[in-house]
């Protein structure tokens, strides 16, 4: 059998991607029919921690190098999936069907990413389309999964659209022997099925783009079943335990162009994001103090330019401004039982310049400069930082 590539490739053939930190690139499309998810893909990059909570389809995050997942930045075609009332963006709500590439930057970060991502950067960038088609796809496996995905392709007006709707479904209910918390005493154990464990995702993506400008509707829900510890939740006629609905939608509209002979490339942009949390405990088998029904609803309009400028061969200087309002609104039961704050406010904005510097003819040393000011709730600060990096493979070639 020939032998399969199964790692993540390190690119260096796009300028876009220059940085003096480490970059991996995975590409979905070359693990075509193996029905991977995103933790299942970032698992293959190196210097990257996937934690899932309880298995495929459950609340996962990503560290970097030791980092918090609090840390790490995700981008979805230039948008920040980071929001303020969340400690981690939960990878498992992004689907992957329509995606054409996933770059990981470690360590050094490039200015045109929002912010101090001290962790790193999960850029996940969705199909161009190319051509006019259709296709379908249907997939099934363990314990229940079922997946399908719908893409279509077509040219309108002078640029090209691009729709992808995707379901992915599992009930999570394996068969596993129960000791009926008496290890000592074999006797009463029994074979058991996990009940409440499923979880569906749903999302639908709407693209359009020409050579300059780039359109963008998202929509995405996630049902996820909370189960409870079992003996009790593992009978046919147990509680159905608690469950979290999530809704998602987010909206964007940006334009890039060239200028001074390609020298300039620049760009501006801006996303509304939508999120709606909600949270059910119908039987009061998991919260305490009565926490059975409560709603977090997430509100962010943000905007941005940036852009880079090559000077000669041996500058490369990239610029960023971006400017972010969330806003946060609490209701439910911890509210009206405990009283609170339910409406919390977030401004942030963020300035910063970075030039990439060739130190030798053949672009092996490089060194690289990074100013930043950052501003979070009406507090700005300024911050530095350098890095040096040397590609010994290209020095010895």
């Amino acid at each position: 059998m020939p032998e399969e590539k199964v790692t993540a490739d390190t690119e260096k053939d796009d300028p876009q991607l220059l940085s003096p930190g480490t970059v991996s690139v995975v590409k979905p499309e070359e693990m075509k029919g193996e029905q991977k998810n995103l933790p299942e893909l970032l698992k293959q990059v190196p210097g990257l921690h996937v934690v899932e909570s309880k298995g495929r389809g459950a609340y996962t995050v990503a560290s970097v190098r030791g980092s918090t997942a609090a840390e790490v930045s995700v981008f979805v075609d230039g948008i920040l999936m980071n929001l303020g009332s969340e400690a981690a963006v939960d990878l498992s709500t992004i689907p992957v069907d329509n995606v054409e590439r996933i770059e990981v930057y470690r360590g050094y970060v490039p200015a045109r990413f929002a912010g101090a991502s001290m962790g790193g950067v999960i850029n996940i960038i969705t199909k161009m389309p190319t051509k006019q088609g259709v296709s379908l796809s249907l997939g099934a496996g363990s314990y229940g999964l079922f997946k399908t995905n719908l893409s279509y392709t077509a040219p309108l007006g002078k640029g090209k659209f691009l729709f992808g709707a995707n379901f992915e479904s599992n009930d999570g209910n394996f068969k596993y022997i129960n000791d009926n918390n008496s290890p000592y005493t074999p006797g009463d154990d029994y074979e058991a099925e996990r009940q409440n464990n499923g979880y569906k995702n749903t999302d639908v993506l709407a693209k359009w783009n020409d050579d300059n400008w780039q359109l963008r509707f998202g929509w995405k829900r996630n049902d996820r079943e909370l189960p409870y510890s079992a003996p009790g939740a593992d009978k046919p006629n147990s509680y159905r335990g608690a469950h979290l609905d999530t809704d998602q939608l987010d909206l964007s509209v940006g334009r890039r162009q060239k200028a001074f002979d390609g020298k300039l490339e620049w760009g501006f942009k801006a996303d509304y994001l939508h999120q709606n949390k909600k949270y059910d405990d119908p039987d009061n088998v998991i919260g305490g103090w009565g926490e059975q029904h409560n709603k977090y609803i997430t509100d962010r309009l943000g905007m941005a330019i940036d852009g880079s400028y090559a000077i000669g061969k041996n500058h490369l200087i990239e610029f960023l401004g971006d400017y972010a309002n969330e806003k946060l609104n609490l209701d439910g039961d911890i509210v009206a039982t405990f009283g609170g704050i339910t409406d919390f406010r977030r401004e942030a904005a963020n300035l910063q310049v970075q030039d990439t510097i060739n130190l030798d003819k053949s672009g092996s040393l490089t060194f690289t400069p990074i100013v930043r000011w950052n501003m979070w709730a009406g507090e700005g600060k300024f911050s530095w930082g350098a890095a040096i990096g040397k590609d010994l493979a290209m020095a010895g070639a």
